[in-house]
């Protein structure tokens, strides 16, 4: 939250709450909200819907890919005698 300059951490299943001080002024709160290989979405939270539960969406990013090449060696039966 960038007003109030807090980190918050989510459950594996991406729930999280925010306590907010009852000496907040400010008419809404800015969100960040970013995730490992998701694009970060920034969003606004007004004082009208502190009380409410949102749902937010995050957008996968591209994963990385890429070929994986291995060599595989069949041994003879005479090789294991070396």
């Amino acid at each position: 939250m960038k007003e109030l300059d807090l980190i918050l951490e989510s459950d594996l299943e991406g729930n999280f709450q925010i306590l907010i001080p009852k000496n907040f002024s400010l008419d809404y709160l800015s969100l960040m909200i970013e995730g490992s290989y998701h694009e970060p979405i920034e969003t606004h939270i007004y004082k009208n819907d502190f009380h409410s539960v949102s749902k937010f969406y995050l957008k996968e990013t591209e994963a990385l890919t890429g070929i994986v090449v291995t060599k595989y060696v069949k041994k003879r039966w005479w090789q294991f005698w070396k």
